[in-house]
């Protein structure tokens, strides 16, 4: 079962963003993963340098994923 962890944090910038996000975090993630806010998979990417080019406008959820935990976070594609 997946949990969200609260030891765990992951940083997004720039948010706006606008080709590329990049993820600093506190941990080691294995997985990026972008959805839409109705939840559809988007990107799926093990870097921690995401290409958001192909992205519409709008706001997006970003999940980092180690093992069965994740942390969430949202940001902003211009």
């Amino acid at each position: 079962e997946e949990k969200e962890n609260t030891n765990l944090s992951a940083s997004i910038y720039p948010n706006p963003a606008n080709d590329v996000l990049n993820i600093t975090s506190n941990g080691v993630f294995n997985a990026y993963i972008v959805y839409d806010l109705l939840g559809k998979k988007l990107i799926e990417s093990n870097q921690n340098i995401i290409s958001v080019e192909s992205l519409s406008q709008g706001v997006y959820l970003l999940e980092a994923k180690q093992g069965n935990e994740k942390v969430l976070q949202m940001f902003v594609k211009n």
